[in-house]
């Protein structure tokens, strides 16, 4: 009798086991006759977008110059804020000096520049990437006293980033530092 009822609890679990079995094959299959749509892949600019479209970039500045120039020290921030979408993008530039003088004077400066960027996205190393390329600056220094130079002027640079984590990551100039954070 006993071999009996183990037999047909047996068949109790068979029968369980492969209505489990149909129930898992119709829901992985779509059993109503559609065909499962691709996966979506993300483009890079989809990844780093993803992330987020504004972004902050601060670097320090510490410069000591040597004669003949009449600027001693310089020290402040250059504050880089971009704003990327699919197809463009633009910056904020702000440029922040505090000058000492070989004649002991102090000249604070702040100047700002905003001008559109030029962008291409892509993949390094398996990473998603954006290549930015800021134009040439040539503007007046917005300052408070007399500042030897007047003109701020920088060439065009293209920089290559990476998305690590949650940063644009500067890698190719070697000698750009920038480092973008996204903005809540």
């Amino acid at each position: 009798m006993r071999l009996r009822e183990r037999s047909r609890r047996v068949d109790g679990w068979r029968q369980k086991l492969s209505a489990i079995g149909v129930l898992f094959a119709l829901g992985c299959g779509g059993g109503n006759g559609q065909v499962a749509a691709p996966p979506q892949v993300e483009t890079p600019a989809d990844e780093i977008l993803r992330i987020g479209a504004n972004w902050t970039s601060v670097q320090p500045i510490k410069a000591l110059l040597s004669p003949p120039s009449p600027i001693s020290v310089i020290r402040g921030s250059v504050t880089s804020r971009i704003h990327l979408t699919k197809r463009d993008a633009e910056e904020e530039l702000t440029i922040a000096e505090d000058v000492e003088l070989r004649s002991g004077a102090r000249v604070v400066c702040e100047s700002t520049f905003r001008h559109p960027l030029s962008l291409r996205y892509g993949r390094k190393g398996g990473e998603p990437a954006v290549e930015i390329t800021r134009p040439a600056l040539n503007g007046r220094r917005v300052c408070q006293g007399p500042h030897p130079e007047p003109d701020l002027v920088a060439e065009s640079i293209v920089t290559l980033f990476v998305l690590r984590s949650d940063q644009l990551v500067a890698i190719e100039p070697k000698t750009d530092g920038r480092s973008y954070i996204p903005e809540n």
